[in-house]
């Protein structure tokens, strides 16, 4: 009973960091509208690390383990936001949204290649499926790609490399100290680039998404997806992830930012129906 019950509270949590994920799109997009993704990204994870820090130390439980696996999903963590955050400079927050959902397609393959996981039919019918979405969502047949949609479609790869290696990693160390160590890599991967790369000033947007993205959508977010990790299958937290864009296509919706056209319908159905039909398919 008591499994049960906290696999049911840790579904819940999930989709609370799925719409908390999926509504910040476009509060990252208006914060680097004047300062550089990399700065926005430093200032972002260093303040997430000073509030995960206390609670990381007191749980005595930072091991040589828990810092190899959190340097290790750092760094794919670190790739991703990258790419995201830099593909949000061309490329709409709602678009971002389904592009980086195709995340859950690549888990499949990537099971097959690093822990040998077969791949079925469907699970091949399905990656045609989010790949003939994301055609249709980035504008059809007009092939009007931009660099942004590029970036995010390897943001994806490198966030389903951190799925795969999560489901693994999350349930041999604790999640707070995890989490720490994950925040903290990509805090000194940002640091290089933030320091030598032109960035504008800091405005109230930028101060607004940081401490926003900081406190919500990292610290809460990524402790709940490592200890909601360790606590479902890898399969129910990638089609729960995938969602996002549903939060994201809901907030631009309702702020106004941006209208929900024909082919963001049905290429964000395509893709997340590919989703869920993925991760349903693979065989053991």
């Amino acid at each position: 009973m008591r499994s049960v019950r906290t696999h049911t509270i840790a579904i819940g949590l999930l989709l609370f960091t799925a719409f908390i994920w999926g509504g910040t799109f476009v509060v990252v997009r208006d914060g680097i509208a004047s300062v550089s993704p990399e700065r926005f990204m430093l200032l972002r994870f260093a303040l997430a690390s000073v509030v995960l820090a206390p609670f990381a130390f007191a749980s005595r439980r930072l091991d040589r383990r828990t810092i190899e696996s959190g340097a290790l999903l750092g760094i794919f963590l670190f790739l991703g936001f990258w790419l995201q955050t830099r593909g949000l400079l061309s490329t709409s927050p709602l678009k971002s949204a389904f592009l980086t959902a195709l995340s859950v397609v690549f888990v499949p393959v990537l099971d097959l290649f690093m822990h040998g996981t077969r791949i079925g039919v469907k699970a091949v019918a399905a990656s045609g499926l989010a790949l003939g979405g994301t055609l249709v969502l980035v504008g059809g047949l007009e092939w009007r790609i931009s660099t942004g949609d590029v970036l995010t479609v390897l943001c994806s790869l490198a966030f389903a490399i951190y799925i795969v290696l999560a489901a693994t990693r999350s349930r041999e160390s604790a999640a707070t100290p995890l989490t720490f160590v994950q925040v903290v890599t990509v805090t000194l991967l940002s640091a290089p680039l933030a320091l030598t790369l032109e960035s504008g000033p800091i405005d109230r947007a930028a101060i607004v998404a940081i401490v926003a993205t900081a406190l919500l959508a990292t610290s809460a977010a990524f402790f709940i997806l490592m200890w909601a990790q360790a606590r479902a299958s890898a399969l129910e937290v990638a089609i729960i992830l995938s969602l996002e864009p549903v939060a994201a296509a809901l907030v631009s919706y309702v702020t106004g930012d941006e209208p929900i056209t024909t082919h963001a319908v049905i290429g964000g159905a395509m893709i997340f129906a590919a989703t869920i039909l993925c991760q349903i398919a693979p065989t053991r």
